[in-house]
């Protein structure tokens, strides 16, 4: 199976995201997130982490 450079780029640009996500996770103490609520945080971290590099 071959991956299409657009998706390539999609997983680089959630990877950082998910990343940080689950160490914020390990970190607090709040109630367990649904799925939908983990890639909305994702997208927020790295959009957030892209807007301070430029």
């Amino acid at each position: 199976m071959e991956l299409s450079e657009f998706t390539f780029k999609i997983i680089l640009i959630f990877v950082p995201g998910l990343i940080s996500f689950l160490i914020i996770d390990k970190l607090t103490i709040h109630k367990e997130f649904k799925v939908h609520q983990i890639i909305i945080n994702s997208l927020i971290l790295v959009s957030r982490q892209l807007s301070s590099v430029g």
